[in-house]
């Protein structure tokens, strides 16, 4: 299954042996960039646990279909667990919860990326991948164009506790949460990182 977050609503594209959409036909085979806006206003009048559902034989398939006039982007990122206090980190930016992440560069492995961007964006410097996570997708509009940006995920551990939060990326602060502080930043993120929160939390358990 594939989400595509755009704003708090996302479409899911799910395996099936038959084709089905709730999609309306008016957006479809492909969603036209001009389409965009209208389409926009149609997601947001669903209720944001109301998910948009396409089922199909190959749901990787149909979700680049769909967004074939999209730009497409690949980010890198994830969640880090100190070892010796079992904390996990977390962020404000721009007012919200968030996990470290950020652009692929050119020749650059998607491991190398996410531990590259935690380390300008946290200040840690020694961190090693002990799990992946699933990609989230969403849509956003930047530089006159519209992008579908692929997240990659992984849980990173640490025995470093000192942290730099990086100001130019909007980073007002870090923090080391328990795992019954982690509520606090369901609270108030983004609907594409409760996800990823929540298949993190089943490797606390």
């Amino acid at each position: 299954m594939y989400k595509v977050f755009i704003d708090n609503t996302f479409i899911s594209f799910r395996k099936s042996f038959f084709y089905k959409t709730d999609i309306p036909e008016e957006f479809l085979p492909a969603l036209q960039t001009e389409k965009l806006e209208e389409f926009l206003n149609y997601i947001n009048s669903k209720a944001s646990d109301e998910p948009i559902l396409t089922l199909s034989p190959n749901p990787s398939h149909a979700l680049r279909s769909f967004f074939k006039n999209f730009r497409w982007i690949e980010a890198a990122g994830g969640i880090v667990r100190n070892t010796s206090t079992n904390k996990s980190l977390f962020m404000i930016r721009h007012g919200k919860w968030d996990i470290p992440k950020g652009k692929i560069e050119d020749g650059e492995s998607i491991e190398e990326a996410a531990k590259r961007e935690i380390t300008e964006e946290c200040g840690i410097q020694h961190l090693e991948i002990t799990k992946e996570l699933s990609p989230t997708y969403h849509v956003y509009h930047a530089y006159g164009d519209f992008w579908i940006k692929k997240t990659y995920w992984y849980v990173l551990e640490t025995e470093e506790t000192e942290v730099n939060p990086q100001s130019e990326e909007g980073i007002s602060s870090i923090e080391w949460l328990d795992a019954d502080e982690i509520s606090k930043v369901e609270e108030n993120t983004y609907a594409s990182i409760l996800d990823v929160i929540a298949e993190y939390g089943t490797s606390l358990i």
